[in-house]
């Protein structure tokens, strides 16, 4: 059963991080990859990501729920796609196991593929975060390149529909209330065991 991740009263968004954190240090890696390859086969077969022809991912840091196992089973089945952060922006790049991943801000692995502009072309955008509420709200990590990714998503020229957003989190980070502002981006749903 994973540790409880309610604070005894409602956090402002540093303190709620610095709590999230101390959860995550608690587990231990054995934990982590266990819940990790279980998210990973509950997204497999999610009716989104099941229908979906292009998905955004993220390629985890170390403290994230693992998505290599995702990479490599649907790359040849869907077009994906991961992050690169870009100064102030995501720039949203076509992943291939071709593809070399370089180290880019931050730590994270981004690929070198071609850069998709038009957003509208992705069916689902799994979401990694600090912590999510049962309402959609995500806290990230303060720098708000998803919030401006969403943002940018939803001032494109319309279209029948936008991309999904798909909260991906590990049980502990998912409270009853995140507390948000109102440039925070919503989640559709959020995945979790």
């Amino acid at each position: 059963m994973p540790p409880t991740a309610q604070p005894a009263a409602p956090l402002d968004k540093p303190t709620l991080r610095h709590h999230i954190r101390a959860l995550k240090r608690g587990q231990t890696a054995t934990q982590l990859r266990e819940w990790s390859a279980l998210l990973a086969d509950a997204l497999a077969t999610h009716p989104w990501f099941v229908a979906a022809r292009s998905v955004m991912l993220f390629a985890s840091l170390p403290d994230e729920p693992d998505t290599s196992s995702l990479l490599s089973a649907f790359a040849a089945s869907k077009r994906l796609f991961l992050p690169a952060v870009v100064g102030d922006e995501i720039e949203v790049r076509r992943y291939s196991p071709d593809n070399v991943l370089t180290t880019g801000a931050y730590g994270i692995s981004e690929p070198t593929g071609d850069v998709l502009h038009d957003l509208a072309e992705l069916d689902l955008i799994v979401v990694p975060g600090v912590a999510f509420d049962p309402e959609g709200h995500r806290l990230g990590r303060g720098r708000g390149y998803y919030d401006r990714l969403f943002a940018r998503a939803d001032a494109q020229p319309p279209s029948p529909t936008r991309p999904r957003r798909l909260g991906y989190a590990f049980p502990f980070q998912i409270l009853p209330h995140v507390p948000s502002e109102p440039h925070d981006a919503l989640m559709d749903t959020v995945l979790t065991l």
